[in-house]
């Protein structure tokens, strides 16, 4: 009877042999190698990767049927094993989303002193006029604005779009780190800080 060792060997070299003599079937070999490499390699990978992410539930919208909630996960098992990485409990958002917030946008106290004034020469009633005026736009304070199909502006917090008004002043324009208001024909060009 032959050693182990001697047996062992003798396979090696029988396999180097065979590999050596048919060319065709060692490439094919190391393919199906490298595809079962690949296959356990994907398995390990998935079986301790990241855990698949999982969209939460939402509310109906517009006469559309809310889509379903997630499911939470299971506990496991084991009561030795550990709980899952994740959040269980998914949260809903109550307010909308799309609506700036004020709170982030504080009025500018600095901004009242930089409103420009756009007038016809007038008499002294109208000059009169025009220093009211003016000084009761110096309250305004223009926050943001927002130049798009709907242009709108952020003043003393409130969200206005061209044609509302605000104590009294009409917005009739909208441009970028500007916006124009008007009151009894007087003109007033707000402007964002610097």
């Amino acid at each position: 009877m032959a050693s182990p060792n001697t047996y062992s060997g003798d396979w090696k070299r029988r396999l180097l042999e065979e590999l050596k003599r048919d060319k065709k079937r060692t490439v094919l070999l190391a393919i199906l190698v490298l595809v079962a490499i690949i296959v356990v390699g994907r398995q390990v990978v998935k079986a301790f990767g990241p855990v698949r992410a999982e969209a939460a539930g939402t509310t109906a919208v517009a006469g559309r049927p809310a889509a379903p909630a997630a499911v939470k996960r299971a506990a496991p098992a084991d009561p030795a094993s550990p709980a899952p990485a994740g959040p269980v409990a998914r949260r809903t958002v109550s307010r909308d989303i799309f609506t700036p917030g004020l709170e982030l946008f504080p009025p500018d106290q600095t901004q009242a002193g930089k409103a420009s004034v756009t007038t016809a020469p007038a008499v002294d009633e109208q000059a009169i006029k025009v220093k009211q005026i003016t000084s009761q736009a110096q309250a305004l304070a223009l926050q943001s604005t927002v130049v798009c199909d709907v242009p709108t502006a952020i003043i003393n917090g409130k969200v206005l779009k061209v044609g509302q008004e605000l104590a009294g002043f009409e917005i009739v324009g909208i441009e970028a780190r500007s916006c124009e208001v008007q009151k009894e024909g007087v003109r007033i060009t707000l402007s964002m800080k610097e």
